[in-house]
């Protein structure tokens, strides 16, 4: 399945677990739209629904007004579960959901718009985080930058 085939992901949706919700609320509405057309009364409003549904109704016009979209953004959305990529970021302290929001977009736009983000909390990171796909580990951390400057660290020093 090519990107172009598939919904994109909110901002709000950071993980694989905000995904199954979203995926959930979709199906939730879905069932009560339907059940609202069968008693021949108007579909729910979303504007009690999460941000991410709110962000897939304005992104899409009509895509939950009829039960062929609705079955069609559920499909989409099932298979963008498989195939999602996972990014596990380690920081030393849980970060703001504003700042994971804004990692999940440079992620989005500069290597792979289905990535989802899992975050760890590694007390003995100093400072920065520790990157981890499914093949390769980035560390951009204090103390990895203060390692690999140690020789350069240590002239400066000595020249004192």
């Amino acid at each position: 399945m090519s990107h172009s085939d598939t919904v994109a992901l909110p901002e709000s949706v950071v993980t694989k677990a905000d995904l199954s919700r979203l995926i959930r609320e979709v199906e939730e509405y879905s069932e009560v739209a339907y059940q609202a057309e069968v008693r021949g009364s108007t579909a729910p409003s979303v504007h009690y629904a999460s941000p991410a549904l709110q962000f897939l109704a304005r992104q899409q016009e009509g895509i939950l007004n009829s039960r062929q979209a609705r079955h069609t953004l559920l499909d989409q959305l099932h298979t963008l579960q498989g195939v999602v990529i996972p990014v596990h970021v380690g920081f030393a302290s849980q970060p703001s959901i504003k700042a994971l929001q804004q990692l999940v977009v440079w992620f989005r736009k500069n290597v792979d718009p289905s990535i989802v983000v899992q975050v760890g909390v590694d007390p003995s990171i100093i400072g920065g985080c520790v990157v981890r796909t499914t093949n390769r580990v980035f560390t951009f951390t204090l103390a990895e930058a203060l390692r690999s400057s140690q020789t350069a660290l240590a002239k400066e020093v000595a020249a004192l």
